[in-house]
């Protein structure tokens, strides 16, 4: 798991352990008195802000995944391969980032088919969601980034309120499934062809869409 958020460390220091005689008989005296609790509570799970859940087959959506982390603060984003997510994690952010790559004949890559089957019975009312996609418009312009279009299909049947549509200037193909109504459903990326212009595509895209997520981020955190 590739994890942009900051996260408690479940080792310990032993030295720090050990507490000295007189801060011992204190301690315990306190609990005597019902002065302070046990310290046997478990530690409250830390959790990020966005969710940046993706799928990669030749690892360039991981690489892409990771320059958009690098926009965000330290703890706002919990960035995760489809393959470590489980369904119920989605019920824990209320703002997403979801990225795919677009394989075969115009489809999802393997992990993400398998996944969506078990988004089916969720509810996206009131989540926010940015959505970018890689492809190749030179080899495959007859599908390019079909597999975005396929996943942001998903969401919109469950009630998921988008940010982030992209422009179709700049590429050159002759068909998508991520076209709808003159604008690209998500941010497009032809790392094949046009990596060069990754970066600062995606700075320009993060500047549209950060606004967005964080104010919808804190409605979870607020919750």
């Amino acid at each position: 798991m590739e994890n942009c958020a900051w996260q408690l460390d479940s080792g310990a220091d032993c030295n720090n352990a050990i507490t000295p005689l007189s801060g011992l008989l204190q301690n315990r005296k306190s609990q005597r008195d019902g002065e302070i609790e046990s310290t046997d509570k478990p530690l409250e799970k830390i959790m990020a802000k966005i969710a940046l859940f993706f799928d990669t087959d030749t690892g360039n959506t991981r690489k892409v995944a990771k320059m958009i982390c690098k926009h965000f603060d330290e703890g706002d984003i919990d960035m995760k391969n489809i393959t470590k997510v489980e369904p119920a994690d989605f019920d824990q952010y209320s703002a997403f980032i979801l990225g795919t790559p677009t394989l075969g004949e115009g489809e999802l890559p393997e992990n993400w088919n398998a996944f969506l089957p078990s988004m089916d019975a969720m509810d996206f009312s009131g989540k926010t969601v940015a959505l970018f996609g890689l492809g190749d418009q030179n080899e495959y312009g007859h599908e390019f980034v079909d597999g975005l279009g396929i996943l942001f299909e998903k969401l919109e049947a469950l009630g998921a309120t988008f940010v982030g549509f992209w422009p179709l200037d700049g590429y050159e193909y002759e068909i998508s499934r991520a076209e709808l109504d003159g604008q690209f459903v998500g941010l497009v990326l032809d790392q094949d062809n046009q990596s060069d212009l990754t970066a600062e595509r995606i700075e320009t895209w993060i500047a549209q869409v950060k606004p967005a997520l964080l104010e919808a981020a804190a409605t979870t955190e607020a919750a």
